[in-house]
């Protein structure tokens, strides 16, 4: 199941380079992100597997089922096994693999405006999201995450798109708070995903607490 993370936007797997930055990528200025745009429909994509969400922390989501070759094994950390890629804007504490380790550790973002986290799926997947579930990075009271954007890529349009807004939501509180959230997918499958600050935290700054994620809906092939 190891895919291949090459080509389109970005090919380096360091915490610098990603799909915003040089070389004919994603715009990295917050400015230029854009909202509502149309997306291209699913043809050209064929339907791999579905994932319903249960309940938080259910064994149900990709990032599961990608860690565990289809269910077909013990779960291992699918960005250590070259499954899947994770980026930031620049950690502070803890690594870029622990958003899919599926356990609670100490993780945030440098304190930076637009803080952000991104999923890469690989050249030949997409995902049709429905839902996504984020877990605080805080070990302790009082560093709670308010608001943010879901994002993804469309490289048709050179831009990233909205999928879900949140803003001035305690639906994280810190310690290790869980929550799953519904989106609009857009009626298209994307293979970068993103999670970015849009203001302050509960403590005025603007690092971004999170220590893991999972996703839910559609993953389609994608010829390259």
């Amino acid at each position: 199941m190891t895919q291949d993370l090459s080509g389109g936007p970005g090919t380096s797997l360091t915490r610098q380079h990603h799909p915003n930055q040089r070389g004919g990528t994603p715009n990295a200025n917050p400015a230029a992100i854009k909202t509502n745009t149309p997306s291209a429909a699913l043809r050209g994509k064929a339907l791999i597997e579905s994932f319903t969400f249960t309940s938080n922390g259910d064994n149900g989501g990709f990032v599961f089922w990608l860690g565990t070759s289809a269910k077909r094994e013990r779960f291992t950390n699918p960005h250590d096994k070259g499954r899947l890629r994770i980026t930031s804007s620049g950690l502070a504490q803890g690594t870029e693999s622990l958003l899919v380790a599926r356990k609670r550790l100490p993780c945030w973002t440098n304190d930076a405006p637009d803080a952000w986290i991104c999923l890469d799926l690989g050249r030949n997947r997409a995902l049709a999201p429905k839902y996504y579930t984020l877990c605080n990075g805080s070990p302790d009271p009082g560093f709670d995450l308010l608001s943010w954007v879901l994002e993804a890529y469309d490289p048709d349009a050179d831009l990233w798109v909205d999928l879900s807004v949140r803003d001035q939501q305690l639906s994280l509180p810190s310690p290790w708070g869980v929550h799953t959230f519904p989106l609009d997918a857009k009626n298209n499958a994307w293979r970068y995903l993103r999670i970015r600050h849009t203001g302050l935290n509960s403590r005025g700054t603007r690092e971004l607490p999170i220590c893991a994620w999972e996703f839910y809906g559609d993953l389609y092939s994608v010829q390259a």
